[in-house]
């Protein structure tokens, strides 16, 4: 259906998947405070997945020109959806989305937390007009807000009851999604490099600024390939370090974390279609998947 493909409903399933996984598969049954019930934490989830749906649709809509040389299966550029209708759509998810935020700030006491969802629908809005055309700039932004979309759990729920009385262990709790939405953040940086050296054609076509284009293909290569063997290290100290103790969480980041990174990395480095790039790109995806899910191993010694 073309509605659902405009709003990368896979995208928007893996979201909701993450962040249900963060509450049920870890910080519940360790036994966290938190304040919201599982039909206001639903809300929340709904939510953040509204948001991000009308995101993608206003970033289709600027792209449209662009994806006409990049994505000519995108339902705008086909002709399936017109511009006017994924509009209206884009307003209503966004609507909703943030009324969303509202309600939930307003229940937890803390109104000013609306702000997040606000701010995050701004942004997702300056991003498609605006600032994805600037180097490094729509990279790092879109990064940032994956990451927002692990830690927004946190704050909704763990935050607003935390105290003097309980508050050593909710920090630990919110140290671990912070470090997993920092890992989202390095992740999805990567993925997006990669993405522009797929659609390093249509970009230039629509005067954007992005890395491939600037230092070209070769050279955005070796940067991704260096970034990624910098986080495998960073990786390795954190199960070294720290999870030393943990078999299972170390035996499975070796097998289905940094074992497709360094494939990844062997893959990039001959990648020289569209195709190729597409293909890592989807690597990236799903390690950032296998890589949130670990976060219930750690229910484990």
């Amino acid at each position: 259906m073309a509605i659902l493909q405009l709003i990368r409903l896979p995208n928007l399933l893996m979201l909701a998947f993450c962040q249900l996984l963060i509450r049920y598969g870890f910080y519940i049954p360790m036994g966290a405070d938190f304040g919201l019930s599982d039909l206001d934490y639903l809300i929340l989830v709904l939510s953040t997945c509204l948001v991000a749906g009308g995101g993608y649709i206003i970033n289709d809509i600027n792209d449209l020109e662009i994806d006409r040389i990049n994505k000519k299966n995108r339902p705008l550029v086909s002709g399936l959806i017109q511009e006017k209708t994924a509009f209206s759509l884009y307003v209503i998810l966004t609507i909703v989305g943030v009324g969303g935020g509202f309600y939930l700030a307003n229940l937890i006491g803390r109104p000013a937390f609306a702000g997040i969802f606000v701010a995050v629908a701004a942004l997702l809005y300056l991003y498609a007009s605006m600032l994805n055309s600037m180097l490094l700039v729509g990279n790092l932004l879109i990064s940032v807000l994956v990451g927002v979309s692990l830690l927004i759990v946190v704050v909704f729920d763990l935050l607003p009851i935390t105290d003097w009385s309980n508050q050593q262990n909710q920090q630990w709790f919110f140290s671990v999604i912070l470090l997993y939405s920092a890992w989202s953040f390095v992740i999805n940086l990567l993925r997006e490099w990669v993405k522009d050296l797929q659609d390093v054609d249509g970009d230039r076509n629509g005067g954007r600024q992005t890395l491939p284009i600037v230092l070209g293909r070769s050279r955005t290569r070796s940067l991704v390939i260096a970034v990624t063997i910098l986080f495998i290290i960073s990786l390795l100290y954190q199960l070294y370090f720290h999870w030393y103790n943990r078999s299972w969480m170390v035996l499975y980041f070796l097998a289905l974390v940094i074992g497709p990174l360094i494939f990844f990395c062997i893959k990039l480095q001959s990648s020289t279609t569209t195709d190729d790039y597409r293909k890592a790109s989807t690597i990236l995806k799903l390690i950032m998947f296998m890589a949130i899910c670990s976060i219930p191993l750690l229910n484990l010694n």
